[in-house]
Order: C-alpha cells, then structure tokens, then sequence
C-alpha cells in the first residue's frame, strides 16, 4: 500500500503558527497537484473555520473517526473556494474538520493503551487517495496530540521568535524527546520554523536576530528559513485565500512554505 507523507506540527503554546503554516502548507501542496488532506486536531477547531468548511451537525467529524464511528473515508470534505470564484472546490484539497465536540476524544483516548498508535490506524484507508497529509494539533500536551505524533512520519515545530517562542521550542523538543524514549512516535523532526520574524527591508531587526541566535542555540543546523511578520499572511486566512491569489507583488512571502514542500518531497 503507497503511504503518503504525513506531517503533525508540533508546538506548546499559542500563537506559534501552527495553523496558519498548516493552512498555507495545505494550499501550495494542492496547488502544485498532489492530492492534499488537511486534519483538525485542535478543538478549537481554527483550521475548519479558515478553511470554511462547514459541515451539519449530523455529518462526521474528526471525533466520529477515533471513536471508530465511521471509516475515515467517509469523513473527509472538499475545500470550498473563495467567495469570489466561479468553481465549487479547492482542486486537490481537502479536510477531515473538528468542532469543540472533539474534546470529548480526550476520555475516550485515555483509556487505550494504544491511543498514540490510534489516528496512524484510522487513517490507512485514505493513504491510497492522498500524497500529503498534515494534521493541525492543540497547543498543550494531550492524547489528541500524542495521537497526531503518532500517525507523523515527519514533524513540524514552528516557533513565534519571540520569548514565548523560544520557551514553546524549549517544551517542545523536550515533549518530543520524550515520547520518543517512551517510543510513542519516530517520526522524523523536518525541523524548526520561525514565524513572525521582524524585517527591516532586508535585514532582520536587532530582536529578531537575537531571538534567532537564540532558536538556532536550542536547535543548532535544524532551523529553516523564517515567516516574515506580515499583515498578508493573516488577510490570507481571513479571505480563505492564498498569499499568491491575495497580493501577487507578494508572493515572495510564500518562500518559506516552498522551501518547506521542497524538504517534504526533495
């Protein structure tokens, strides 16, 4: 059975731009043709809502698929497009979308013994149908994300270069140090990405540049080309668009999540 590229972004504390990157990720994939199935595993359920998939309350959801109410296959939904678009759908783009309902899986997890093994089982129909797969993920630790860690083969750590960033790194890496040693995933880490990086033209600021010397200390020869701070990126999500479709003399900003598909498919 072909198995897709499976990749769980990892991050312990908000605002580190696990959703957005996500999102944009999601997008590119598709829009350079590979079959792409976006995963809500956060109650908040902020990607459902961005990527405006709307789904009647007797429909599916992430949390009918681990309960193992019904096959994965008939869980998943086709990414609308902009209002101002003529089509129906996003080509090659879909979701398997949450609501805060999810938050009732945590009980249900807790008594498997197998439950960071859970979604990787789910989830083998849809691995035919799809060649990427990137699941959205809370930002505190919990069986939803040891569950997304382990259905990844690859993991993603984004980090806002800020104070809080670094912190949120610093967990992470041990979080994910951690269950590597209880071998509850051996997933790869594709690295770690900085997000809202402060510009001046084109140099970072003296923060920033600090924060980074700072990120590259934590995970020397592991950091990736940043996010810039960018007002586009959160219009983009605001408008259910991408950053090429949004400001075309900006997509420029789109560098890093095509250095990031690069890595995932060299």
């Amino acid at each position: 059975m072909p198995s897709p590229t499976v990749l769980t972004f990892l991050a312990l504390s908000g605002g580190q731009g696990r959703t957005t990157v996500t999102y944009l990720l999601g997008l590119q994939a598709a829009s350079h043709g590979m079959p792409t199935l976006l995963i809500d595993a956060d109650p908040q359920h902020s990607l459902t809502d961005f990527l405006r998939v709307s789904i009647p309350s007797d429909q599916p959801t992430l949390l009918e698929v681990l309960r193992g109410d019904i096959s994965a296959e008939n869980a998943f939904y086709p990414v609308p497009t902009p209002f101002q678009s003529t089509d129906l759908h996003r080509p090659n783009l879909f979701l398997i979308p949450c609501d805060r309902a999810l938050d009732k899986a945590q009980r249900f997890l807790a008594q498997l013994s197998t439950n960071a093994n859970l979604l990787h089982q789910r989830l083998k129909p849809l691995y035919p149908l799809f060649d990427f797969i990137a699941i959205d993920t809370p930002a505190y630790k919990s069986h939803l994300l040891l569950t997304a860690l382990g259905a990844a083969d690859r993991i993603l750590i984004p980090a806002e270069v800020a104070a809080k960033g670094i912190k949120s790194l610093s967990e992470s890496l041990a979080f994910l140090d951690e269950c590597r040693s209880l071998n509850l995933t051996q997933a790869q880490l594709l690295g770690i990405l900085p997000f809202r990086a402060q510009w001046h033209r084109t140099n970072p600021t003296a923060e920033t540049k600090a924060n980074l010397d700072l990120i590259q200390q934590i995970a020397p020869n592991q950091v990736l080309p940043p996010i810039l701070e960018s007002e586009f990126y959160r219009q983009a999500l605001n408008q259910a668009t991408t950053l090429a479709e949004l400001a075309p003399q900006h997509s420029s900003l789109e560098q890093p999540i095509d250095d990031l598909l690069n890595r995932l498919f060299p």
